[in-house]
């Protein structure tokens, strides 16, 4: 966050903000560092405003920083019910839509991180890559039904279960690009995200595609020890979803003795999915 802080008080002198705008940064920042969760509604719409003025700009910088910010508030528990509370015009949701236009690796990066930490809550999967039309998560409403029926959350939001235009394909197809056509930075960072959505209740074709771009990139060299276990971990869940998942596998094929020794989770991992290979 400090250095969303400082990126912003350079564009004060350009006269693209206000000293009340980086007033309300900094005021984030002292939230973040006393790891309360007292960012408001009021903070989140700023830096969803800054995200949407700066989400075309040159200033890569700055726009890292907005959406690594957004990557730590989202997994304060009232912040990420407020994103996915009313997501048809969020500018979060916008974003996975524009990512194939981001050039800036730091930016990628950062945009991969963020819905990474947002699928590591149940509400963030649940919106954001399960296959569902329903705008909040049913379990959530019903647990926090208060006794004169109204949906209320623990922070007294209004989480409604309601039709929306989401498309969880966003955030699988920022998946899917980023482990196929990123550098091993952006690769290990796309591993933890779908190491996230495999743990939701994902479309047989999203599953499908996923675990396509993980037996590719499980072919690659020089992967991060922490980017096998994820890749594995997921693919292993996936085959739980469908037959089609376990016939691909078996077409394209695995080696999984290149992985053994790496760690012993990750043996664990490769002991279970030896029972759906063709040996």
């Amino acid at each position: 966050v400090s250095s969303l802080v400082s990126s912003l008080e350079q564009m004060i002198e350009k006269g693209e903000l206000t000293e009340n705008e980086v007033h309300q940064v900094n005021e984030i920042e002292r939230i973040m560092s006393e790891k309360g969760d007292q960012v408001s509604k009021g903070h989140l719409q700023l830096l969803e405003t800054l995200l949407e003025r700066y989400e075309h700009s040159a200033e890569d910088l700055v726009l890292t920083n907005i959406v690594q910010t957004l990557g730590l508030v989202v997994l304060c528990d009232n912040i990420i019910l407020m994103v996915c509370q009313d997501p048809v015009s969020k500018p979060v949701f916008k974003l996975a839509r524009e990512f194939p236009r981001l050039n800036s690796p730091e930016v990628q990066c950062a945009v991969v991180e963020l819905f990474t930490n947002i699928c590591s809550t149940d509400a963030g999967r649940e919106i954001f890559v399960a296959e569902n039309k329903s705008g909040a998560r049913r379990d959530l409403q019903e647990s926090n039904m208060d006794p004169k029926g109204s949906n209320m959350d623990k922070q007294g939001l209004n989480v409604e279960h309601h039709e929306t235009l989401v498309d969880h394909r966003d955030v699988i197809e920022v998946t899917v690009k980023a482990m196929l056509d990123g550098n091993r930075e952006l690769l290990v960072r796309a591993a933890g995200l779908v190491y996230n959505i495999s743990m939701a209740k994902v479309s047989e074709e999203s599953a499908l595609e996923c675990s396509s771009a993980i037996l590719e990139c499980l072919r690659r060299d020089d992967l991060e020890t922490s980017t096998v276990y994820h890749c594995l971990f997921a693919l292993n869940n996936f085959m739980k979803i469908s037959p089609e998942i376990v016939n691909l596998t078996n077409l394209i094929g695995i080696e999984l003795s290149r992985f053994l020794k790496l760690s012993k989770s990750i043996e664990e991992i490769c002991n279970e999915l030896e029972q759906y290979l063709i040996v």
